[in-house]
Order: structure tokens, then sequence, then C-alpha cells
């Protein structure tokens, strides 16, 4: 329950741009979906979506490129090597790399 409630508020404020008020939700929901259904599992990607869009907002790309490296990564294990998701996650993680 807290998990949903989380992702519910972080979504809502992603959605006004409060992109640092979303964080803490997200990161969050986050934490409880990887202890419950383990670092690698499809459901994290709307909450891991969501929080990379957090951080693009924030401008808070370099201290979590590990979490567009994680999208990419799973993205690539469910959809494959050239899935138009996999391949907009993989844009998404060279972009902040590059910055």
């Amino acid at each position: 329950v807290e998990t949903e409630v989380r992702l519910t508020i972080g979504r809502a404020y992603v959605g006004l741009g409060e992109y640092a008020a979303a964080l803490p939700h997200l990161e969050r929901a986050d934490a409880l979906l990887t202890k419950r259904l383990g670092s690698e599992h499809r459901d994290r990607l709307p909450t891991l979506d969501l929080l990379c869009k957090a951080y693009l907002g924030t401008k808070k790309l370099a201290t979590h490129l590990s979490t567009f490296r994680d999208v990419s990564a799973i993205r690539t294990a469910v959809d494959g090597r050239v899935h138009p998701n996999t391949l907009a996650a993989l844009q998404a993680q060279a972009r902040v790399e590059l910055i």
C-alpha cells in the first residue's frame, strides 16, 4: 500500500513540475519495490521512469546515473535490444553520461 501511495504522490508532483518534492516519494517507492521484487524486475520500470524525469528536472544527473543505467538494463532484459522503449532508455542514459 505504501508503495502505491508514494508512487501516486510522486507522479502527481512530477506532473506539476515539482521534481524536488517528487524525489523522496519516488525513491521510497522504488526502495520498497526493489526489496519486494528484486532489482531487475520489470514492475520497477514505471517508478524508475518517473525517477529519471525527476532527476532530469532537478538537474541531479551525475549523482543518479546508476538509475538511468538500471532502466536501460531492465528494458534490455525485458523488451530486447532493439525495442523502442529500450532504445529510448539507452538514449536518455547516453544524454546523461555526456553531461
